[in-house]
């Protein structure tokens, strides 16, 4: 996105030194000024600002030596050379060409309103998007719209490109409404008989549905952001534009924790940046951080660090450490060392990423209400409530007064107050932040969003301890089946891997909390039970299911490129059986290196052991089994959640269903203050044909662990003896 903007600030300004020809200059400098700023555009286009920079310099050469110092033509030169050197990095130099030109044109005669606009304008999105220095950029930007209202009313389209980026400043400062409202003066620019696909509606489109999904619109921003879509595709291939619009889409979806959407959009996004920019390029860079948050939504933190770690080194080159944007990787990280319970690592990164964004966007920012909330969900992870607590009151009235009092976010922290009120054996109030927050997510995210199921979770632990079973019964089957309709709709989309990690990020809690209500709570309790056996066996059904589907369309439902894929993935999984990988043959060896060029080395080299080339080729296993997901996934509608058929039916005469478990018993007040982890437990569900079911707490798992490997060891042959004679 910056990138486009870069060659689109460059252009203005470009244009402008051709406007400021008079009729009366001479052809052959016309044409000798043409092609150079044809060029300096090109470069420009294509992030090669150090060959840019050399041509602008000898722009303002011609320039100064052809109309002199004085002249406003020097200026738009100066200008040009101000943002490209910004686009180095070298802000110091680029703000004083710029203040240079501004005096220039600020003390020349004649009508220059509308080019000092132009200047403001360009400085001002610099300021926004490379320095970070949002208060410079209202500024700037305030002033160009008063001037250009002023001097050129006409000349609409040139008001809502400053409205437009006006209303991204507000957005950096988390003035969202404010925002939106600037974003509504632009579309009000445009003349009442503008077509639908007037191409001056795109940037307004596109930045409405990304304030619109800050401000907790999801279906809404979905909707303005598929509009932008398609006018983008109506325009033609920008491929920087359009990737952008897929990233901020993409987010929309794993908001609404529709992960096999998100992917697919973010696949568009990244080939895209890294056909025009390479692997390696900042550019690239956003597609990265979207990618990683949802690996970490599905529990895989391995790929998210690598991407993170990537991003955050490419930010810091780009825009120095420090800077806020940069901050926003090293903050992913942090989320992803506390999720591996590396909370010392975290809690730095945390305090760290919260420095740079109360120094850079203030104490009230909604950045600011973000990294407050995770410290303070990582304190409360460690049991440290006192220090918690604060935190979590303190975002709090930060995006009360930044949204209001109905926003996801805000729902998300009262979710966690409501927590630290149970710990405290403070059911009332637990009940009223769960309650609350209940309301919250139905009013702004809907009857079904994946959220709920964390507030309907909060609300059957009440219960439990309000002794209330039957109550927290129906509150747990309303929280298990929202995650159902998640789980099912997601397990589309990832390799086998990805979806077990998602499996076990997403459903252990749950499952464990079901078990644990009947089991340990109401033992007796027939209802209970029955929720108990029917989420176990749904969610291992659910889990069935995919792998039915997949494999039928892997059969029948392959494309050219689907098949390519799936042989591929054949002869790897064939190779991974290989008990000596270090002997596969070296032919074997250099195919795997060209395959899977991160790997090369370990893959070619004659001394890589079995471990080394084994990672090789788990790689490139799901690699190619994320290939064929997003191929089924393009390939086919989403299913509705399957019904699960009663069991019994199943059952031939004579036999019985019986279901093993292993759950850890629910810990309240201190205990849960404290993070005690209570040892875990094996019980069996036995289903009869008749319908009946049985259950038994078998007791603590690691005495049964403890007898079984005695069992095992008692009937091990001793040496010398066969095992036919033994048993």
């Amino acid at each position: 996105m910056q990138q486009n903007r870069c060659w689109i600030l460059v252009g203005l300004v470009l244009g402008l030194v051709l406007g400021r020809l008079s009729p009366g200059s001479s052809q052959s400098w016309q044409e000798t000024i043409q092609p150079l700023q044809a060029e300096i555009l090109r470069l420009t286009g294509e992030g090669k600002y150090t060959e840019a920079l050399g041509l602008a310099a000898s722009l303002r050469d011609l320039v100064q030596q052809a109309r002199g110092p004085d002249d406003p033509l020097f200026a738009h030169a100066l200008s040009v050379l101000a943002m490209l050197s910004w686009f180095q990095g070298d802000q110091q130099q680029g703000t004083l060409l710029y203040q240079r030109a501004l005096h220039l044109l600020e003390t020349t005669p004649g009508p220059n309103d509308r080019a000092v606009a132009s200047l403001l304008l360009s400085w001002g999105t610099l300021a926004r998007d490379w320095g970070g220095d949002l208060q410079q950029a209202e500024s700037l930007l305030t002033r160009a719209l008063s001037l250009s209202r002023r001097s050129a009313p006409e000349h609409a389209s040139e008001i809502s490109t400053i409205l437009v980026t006006l209303a991204g400043v507000y957005e950096g400062l988390g003035h969202y409404q404010r925002a939106e409202q600037e974003l509504h003066k632009a579309l009000q620019m445009l003349p009442p008989e503008a077509p639908a696909d007037d191409p001056r509606l795109l940037p307004v489109l596109h930045s409405l549905g990304r304030v619109s999904n800050n401000l907790g619109a999801g279906s809404k921003a979905a909707t303005l952001l598929h509009r932008a879509l398609r006018l983008q595709s109506v325009q033609g291939p920008n491929h920087d534009n359009m990737a952008h619009i897929l990233i901020d889409l993409a987010v929309v979806y794993q908001d609404q924790k529709d992960y096999v959407q998100a992917e697919a959009l973010l696949h568009r996004a990244r080939t895209s940046l890294e056909q025009r920019w390479g692997e390696q390029s900042v550019h690239t860079v956003p597609a990265l951080y979207a990618l990683a948050r949802l690996s970490l939504a599905r529990g895989d933190y391995a790929s998210a660090a690598a991407r993170l770690v990537h991003g955050l080194s490419s930010m810091e080159r780009a825009y120095g450490k420090g800077h806020p944007r940069a901050a926003l990787y090293l903050f992913g990280l942090g989320a992803v060392w506390e999720a591996q319970a590396d909370y010392d690592v975290a809690a730095h990164a945390y305090r760290r990423v919260l420095t740079i964004w109360e120094q850079a966007l203030g104490h009230e920012h909604p950045y600011v209400a973000h990294a407050l909330y995770n410290l303070a969900i990582l304190y409360e992870r460690q049991g440290q409530v006192s220090a918690a607590e604060p935190l979590y009151h303190r975002a709090l009235h930060i995006l009360q007064n930044v949204f209001g009092t109905a926003h996801p976010l805000l729902a998300a922290v009262m979710s966690h107050l409501g927590s630290l009120a149970e710990a405290r054996g403070d059911l009332p109030q637990a009940y009223q932040w769960f309650d609350r927050t209940l309301q919250i997510w139905q009013q702004t995210l809907g009857a079904d969003h994946h959220d709920l199921s964390i507030a309907y979770s909060g609300l059957a632990r009440v219960q439990r301890l309000r002794g209330d079973v039957p109550q927290a019964i129906t509150f747990l089957s309303q929280a298990n089946d929202i995650l159902e309709k998640t789980l099912y709709r997601n397990l589309r989309a990832g390799s086998e891997r990805q979806r077990g990690l998602y499996m076990t990020a997403q459903l252990l809690g749950s499952t464990n909390q079901t078990l644990a209500l009947h089991l340990q709570t109401a033992p007796h309790s027939a209802e209970a039970a029955r929720l108990a056996f029917r989420t176990v066996l749904r969610r291992k059904g659910l889990l069935l299911e995919t792998q039915i589907t997949t494999q039928q369309f892997m059969r029948h439902g392959l494309d050219a490129e689907g098949r390519k894929h799936l042989d591929a993935l054949e002869q790897l999984r064939a190779l991974r059986t290989h008990s000596a990988l270090s002997e596969i043959d070296r032919d074997v060896r250099l195919a795997l290196a060209e395959a899977a060029p991160q790997d090369a080395a370990a893959a070619a080299d004659d001394d890589a052991d079995d471990v080394s080339l084994a990672a090789v080729l788990d790689d490139l296993i799901e690699e190619h089994e994320q290939a064929l997901a997003r191929i089924m996934v393009s390939s086919q509608e989403e299913k509705a959640l399957p019904t699960m058929v009663a069991p019994t039916q199943q059952l031939p005469q004579g036999t019985l269903l019986v279901e093993f478990v292993a759950y850890r018993p629910l810990v309240s007040g201190v205990a849960l203050l404290n993070q005690a982890v209570p040892p875990k437990r094996y019980a069996a569900y036995v289903l009869r044909r008749d319908g009946s079911l049985h259950w038994a707490d078998l007791g603590a798992a690691q005495d049964i662990t403890n007898h079984v490997a005695a069992l095992r060891t008692a009937l091990r042959p001793p040496p010398g003896h066969d095992r036919q004679q033994t048993s």
